[in-house]
């Protein structure tokens, strides 16, 4: 087995089956929150953020993008409007905290930059529970579907517990995961690197291309445009057991690696895999000649 192989990730079913039938919340308080204040706060974070931060609605989010002035993911981040200012919540396995990577662009502007991390925890849960529940609500989710409620870190116990009155399952982190890979959703950094571009993943639609500017704009402009990136986040399955880390071979010649790996409902393996763009129509496998099966396609 190569060095950099790792075992593919399980979760329990029934965590993921409540997951799939809404019935389930997790805490996801971990997660990095930056609050950002300001009367510039608006403005500032719609010139820095692929997003349009100024269309967003009190009480809503909205997932965007910071990028370098070259076009690579710096950060992956939902954007909350609160009823003083923003919320930035971004995961916390990302390389850099996303308080540190906007520090040099306040100067002069009228913003202040507060880590609130310990501060407030952060639930995600069923949409129609979120509305009945006496806390500010955002959505969509950091992690996709469903609302993210937003607390202070004194009422986390007691807001556990009102969802598990509710009738809610609390899932851990692993069920998430498992569920995300088995949707071939990638994530930043596991999926993606700090080199990679949005185009990689599909993640133009986090981008809004009517704005004035945004970090990154032009080089996003110029993929869009005059080429395409050098790689590709493709989800893929196999009939037998498959782990991150694992080569991947295009016709045979390699072009990449399998990035997340997790136990597929049939017992197989779903994936994610970073792969050269040539290889985007090829035959896939692995180096132990495992066939890497499309979703989309047959190959």
């Amino acid at each position: 087995m190569d060095a950099q192989e790792q075992a593919r990730l399980v979760a329990p079913e029934d965590e993921i089956a409540v997951l799939d039938e809404d019935r389930a919340f997790a805490d996801r308080s971990a997660d990095r929150k930056l609050r950002v204040e300001g009367a510039d706060a608006e403005t500032w974070l719609h010139d820095l953020l692929t997003a349009d931060v100024a269309g967003i609605p009190p009480g809503l989010g909205r997932r965007s993008l910071l990028l370098s002035p070259t076009g690579r993911i710096r950060a992956d981040v939902v954007v909350m409007r609160l009823a003083a200012g923003f919320v930035l919540v971004q995961d916390v396995l990302q390389p850099k905290d996303i308080g540190d990577l906007l520090a040099p662009y306040v100067l002069s502007a009228a913003v202040t930059l507060t880590d609130a991390t310990d501060d407030l925890a952060l639930y995600a849960v069923p949409e129609v529970v979120a509305g009945t529940l006496p806390w500010p609500v955002s959505r969509p989710s950091v992690v996709g579907e469903a609302s993210d409620l937003l607390v202070p870190a004194a009422d986390a116990g007691g807001l556990a517990q009102m969802l598990r009155d509710a009738g809610l399952v609390e899932v851990g982190g692993d069920a998430l995961e498992v569920r995300r890979i088995r949707r071939g959703v990638a994530r930043f950094p596991t999926d993606l690197t700090e080199r990679s571009v949005p185009a990689e993943a599909g993640l133009e639609h986090l981008i809004d291309t009517t704005k004035g500017c945004f970090l990154g704009q032009e080089s996003v402009a110029k993929i869009r445009n005059l080429g395409h990136p050098a790689a590709l986040v493709l989800a893929a399955q196999a009939e037998v057991e498959v782990r991150p880390g694992a080569e991947v071979l295009a016709d045979g010649l390699p072009t990449g690696l399998v990035s997340s790996a997790a136990l597929a409902a049939d017992g197989g393996t779903a994936c994610l895999m970073r792969v050269g763009w040539g290889a985007r129509d090829a035959r896939l496998t692995t180096a132990a000649g495992t066939s890497l099966r499309s979703p989309s396609r047959s190959m």
